[in-house]
């Protein structure tokens, strides 16, 4: 699959697509900042995150949306 799929409700996912919204989420993060990231899904915040933040622990149960968030994020060296 290639994480495009619907969200699942035993996950409780909701994913952002909102670019907006992402930049005013991640506004307010500095390259001093390690953020603990449960949940990244597609890995749209994380990208935005990742632009700014030191270092992104990035989570994620559903193996099917991993393809997205590694594309997501590309090969950043901030994101793990």
């Amino acid at each position: 699959m290639s994480g495009q799929g619907p969200p699942k409700k035993r996950f409780g996912q909701h994913f952002l697509k909102d670019p907006n919204t992402a930049r005013i989420v991640a506004s307010g993060v500095t390259e001093d900042d390690v953020i603990l990231e449960v949940g990244p899904g597609r890995g749209f915040l994380t990208a935005f995150l990742a632009e700014r933040a030191g270092l992104i622990h990035a989570v994620e149960l559903d193996p099917d949306v991993l393809p997205s968030l590694r594309a997501a994020v590309g090969d950043r060296d901030n994101v793990r």
